[in-house]
């Protein structure tokens, strides 16, 4: 049954697919993705991947949440990376108290959320729970979020650590400030909270979310939903960069089948450039997946509950050095397919900025990941949260 299930969803996603690859320059024009798309995120049951049985999810694990958005990814990486957060964010749903998984699956089984869990933000200590003011931004996927999340220091009480949170997106006001010149349709907007209330039960100490022992992965008998923070959230944010390193390698090896030199009018699939672009290409996309292949078996395997900070160090340089890898193979392809690759309405334009926009998050910061490990490996403490 379950294998059956994962390759409904798959077959889905790849007509979904399909679908968005011809509505591509449309998608890059806004500032979200259109409606209709996070409506079919939904119906399609791929919100639900990583959702326990419990509240009526697939409970499927990463493989197949990571199988669909490279899929997406392959065709456009801004929906890839909205829809890995609304699949991978019902995961962190799952690590808060019971009362808090409860009111988040309430409506259904695939709430999508938004959020930031750098702890920005300041919390004030109130009976029943905490009140919070302020701004976060880079909110992926918040303009169709039902919930948003967020995470900071109690004021007064900085020995407790950061606290991360969730509230309903009815609750606080979004901004649009996403003005930026690739992965334009993620609707990373601001949120703003106005002293808004955050109950305990929707309360999670982000250490304890680091380590996987959060009083929610307790109520579940699936281990999956006990990892460290890390071993999940990573790979199903790697997905969208080996899924448009996968659709730039087909795209090259489409556009250069039909290409013409501009100087005398001869086929380019004579030359051996561009035969060793389309060969390096390919084997390139082929190493990424199946680097991610290796992190997702490494994340689900028993021993991984229990990972210590330098192995979670190892795990955070392995995927930064993969984002690297993927912008890097996907620009030396659109650098070898001409300048009508920078066509408004080319895929291959759109896959290197975005590509090498997202290569920038916080997330995947090769210096510091690459940085904090060796500290580690070099027997000095480690100066990165993981």
């Amino acid at each position: 049954m379950t294998k059956m299930m994962s390759q409904l969803l798959i077959e889905r996603a790849n007509g979904l697919a399909a679908e968005i690859r011809t509505r591509g320059a449309e998608i890059d024009r806004g500032s979200k993705l259109p409606d209709d798309i996070v409506r079919k995120f939904v119906d399609l049951g791929l919100v639900s991947v990583l959702v326990p049985r419990r509240f009526g999810g697939a409970e499927l694990g990463l493989q197949t949440a990571c199988d669909i958005v490279r899929i997406v990814a392959a065709a456009d990486q801004a929906s890839a990376w909205v829809l890995g957060f609304y699949i991978g964010h019902n995961w962190i749903h799952c690590q808060f108290p019971e009362q808090g998984q409860l009111e988040i699956f309430a409506s259904g089984s695939s709430p999508c959320s938004a959020g930031v869990l750098a702890p920005t933000l300041k919390l004030k200590a109130v009976e029943g729970g905490y009140r919070v003011s302020g701004r976060n931004g880079w909110n992926s996927g918040s303009p169709h979020a039902q919930w948003i999340m967020g995470s900071g220091f109690v004021e007064g009480d900085a020995a407790r650590g950061p606290v991360s949170f969730i509230v309903p997106a009815s609750q606080v006001s979004l901004v649009d400030t996403w003005d930026v010149q690739a992965m334009r349709a993620t609707g990373s907007w601001d949120v703003v909270f106005d002293d808004v209330f955050i109950p305990t039960h929707r309360t999670v100490g982000s250490v304890d979310l680091m380590g996987g022992s959060t009083p929610g992965s307790a109520l579940h008998e699936n281990p999956f939903y006990a990892r460290p923070l890390i071993l999940v959230t990573f790979p199903y944010s790697l997905a969208p960069f080996v899924g448009a390193l996968r659709g730039a390698a087909d795209e090259y090896v489409r556009g250069t089948r039909t290409r013409m030199t501009t100087n005398d009018g001869r086929p380019v699939t004579g030359k051996p450039t561009a035969h060793m672009r389309a060969g390096r290409g390919e084997v390139r996309a082929r190493i990424a997946e199946g680097r991610l292949a290796d992190m997702i078996r490494q994340a689900a395997a028993p021993e991984s509950q229990t990972m210590d900070v330098t192995g979670r160090l190892a795990f955070k340089a392995l995927s930064a050095d993969l984002t690297d890898f993927c912008k890097d193979a996907v620009t030396d392809l659109v650098l070898g397919s001409g300048a009508s690759a920078f066509r408004t309405d080319s895929m291959m334009q759109r896959m290197f900025r975005n590509v090498n926009m997202i290569s920038t998050h916080a997330f995947f910061d090769t210096d510091a990941s690459l940085e904090g490990y060796g500290r580690v490996l070099l027997g000095l403490e480690s100066n990165t949260p993981v």
